[in-house]
């Protein structure tokens, strides 16, 4: 019976030693992975969404630049076609200029 008792004695030593030490030690083990997890996890989120924004604007800047292209080019056939105008019209200026000139001629002939 001593035996019993002396190991019985040794069970609950061991059973205070656990909930007295060990067990405290590994909630706070515990609790300190599941913040560590939650932070990284906070960290990944981080992360992905300035990747997301960095992402975003790339693509803002291909928009713009695509738009800034079409608006030259647009820009440019405009600029040929009122060139075309111009040479049109310094084209009849000359006719016209021409026309003036001969009419003062037979003027000063007849």
């Amino acid at each position: 019976m001593k035996t019993i008792e002396k190991k019985q004695a040794k069970v609950e030593e061991i059973n205070s030693i656990l909930s007295e030490d060990i067990s405290p030690s590994l909630e706070k083990l515990r609790k300190e992975r599941n913040e560590y997890m939650a932070w990284m996890q906070s960290n990944s989120d981080v992360e992905m969404h300035e990747r997301f924004c960095t992402a975003y604007t790339f693509f803002q800047a291909l928009q713009m630049t695509e738009k800034s292209q079409e608006t030259i080019a647009a820009m440019r056939e405009e600029e040929n076609q009122i060139q075309a105008s111009c040479d049109l019209v310094e084209g009849e200026i000359a006719q016209c200029k021409e026309r003036v000139k001969a009419i003062g001629r037979e003027k000063e002939g007849a």
